[in-house]
């Protein structure tokens, strides 16, 4: 029998426990509508689900839990992750951390973890190097919460990573911190470079060479840099495995946060245009004192990766003239598009009616007229073949 410690990353909760013949149990009184697990000197010992609050509602059934031990004690010497750990630190520590299942208590990945946290609902959990408090937020007053929990995982010689529930490493480097995001998303910090994404797979989504990157789980990633000047900057970058990774926006003064309630009777809406999308919202941008809209698209609800940020209106005007001004852009956008189009229109279709104007939005046909005319371009009198 040794003891140790169970514990939830999430519900930030943890409870004592004890290792015996291999399964992690508690030890609590005896329970009227379940058997113990293992009885010893008139002591009644259970499955942490059964016992402890916080194990309910997981993602998995696998429950973190810690021990001191040494390396070898409760696993095979030549596991994989003491490779791992051996390869980026190659420190050893006498508090172990691994996972054990909650409806058994069976240890199912043998403790050998300087840390672990609980696994999300993608079956991927970070571990590592633990995280000790090097900034403290009663003396650093002027920098964010977020920033010193940021700053407290990047330390020099501790390395973290991804798993699965089978306890098989994902992750293809050590990162100097990690942190996890939505959607199975996860902010990398890698040495010397910066930070970037990665998703539960361990594929790098965003290149890690930026100070600072945010994202709330739709449209492009929020991104920051420090300038010479002391100065931050702030850029929208789409996914590199999504659209190209374009930065969609940069040179920003304020940070793309807030959301704009746009009124929708400006909105210019054509399904021609591609406007096939399951949601949206708009976010206002800012360079200096100027304003400018960003749209956020999600495309596909049950692929929640599939989002992205178009741009508007660049930061260029006043506060309220966003709404006309956006939609002018969209006008304009419209005009540009059909006027391509009836330039590739034949007049005369075999086996139709009309000259294909009727496809062109009533309000707008003489624009699309007028913009043909100046920029030289004629509908065509019949197929060319």
């Amino acid at each position: 029998m040794k003891k140790c410690k169970i514990y939830s990353t999430t519900k930030k909760a943890e409870a004592d426990a004890v290792i015996i013949n291999g399964h992690v149990l508690l030890h609590v009184p005896l329970r009227d509508d379940m058997e113990p697990t293992y009885i010893s000197d008139g002591q009644y010992y259970y499955p942490p689900l059964y016992t402890a609050v916080f194990a309910k509602g997981m993602n998995f059934d696998l429950m973190p839990f810690s021990v001191e031990c040494q390396w070898g004690e409760l696993s095979d010497e030549d596991s994989v992750i003491r490779g791992w750990f051996a390869y980026y630190s190659g420190d050893d520590y006498k508090i172990k951390c691994g996972y054990c299942d909650t409806k058994t208590g069976r240890i199912c990945i043998p403790p050998e973890m300087e840390h672990c946290e609980d696994f999300n609902e993608y079956g991927i959990a970070i571990f590592g190097g633990s995280v000790e408090t090097g900034y403290d937020s009663k003396i650093y007053k002027d920098i964010s919460h977020d920033t010193i929990n940021k700053r407290n995982r990047i330390r020099s010689g501790v390395y973290s990573g991804l798993m699965d529930t089978k306890g098989d490493i994902v992750s293809c480097r050590g990162y100097v911190g990690i942190e996890e995001s939505h959607h199975g998303v996860f902010f990398g910090y890698q040495t010397a470079d910066g930070w970037g994404v990665i998703d539960n797979k361990g594929c790098e989504i965003v290149e890690p060479l930026w100070h600072e990157i945010s994202w709330d789980g739709m449209g492009g990633f929020t991104v920051m840099d420090h300038t010479r000047d002391g100065c931050n900057t702030y850029a929208i970058k789409n996914s590199d495995n999504y659209l190209g990774g374009s930065i969609v926006v940069s040179d920003l003064t304020e940070a793309p946060t807030t959301v704009y309630d746009f009124p929708p009777e400006k909105r210019r809406e054509n399904l021609s245009l591609g406007e096939c999308f399951e949601s949206e919202r708009f976010r206002l941008t800012q360079r200096g004192e100027k304003y400018g809209l960003v749209r956020d698209v999600v495309e596909n609800n049950n692929n929640p990766l599939h989002t992205y940020t178009e741009e508007i209106l660049d930061p260029i005007y006043n506060y309220e003239d966003i709404p006309d001004a956006a939609y002018r852009a969209w006008v304009d956008a419209e005009i540009y598009y059909y006027a391509n189009l009836m330039s590739k229109t034949p007049r005369c279709i075999p086996g139709l009616v009309g000259d294909g104007w009727d496809g062109v939005p009533e309000d707008i046909r003489e624009n699309v007229r007028a913009y043909m005319m100046v920029n030289g371009l004629e509908q065509p009198d019949k197929v060319e073949i």
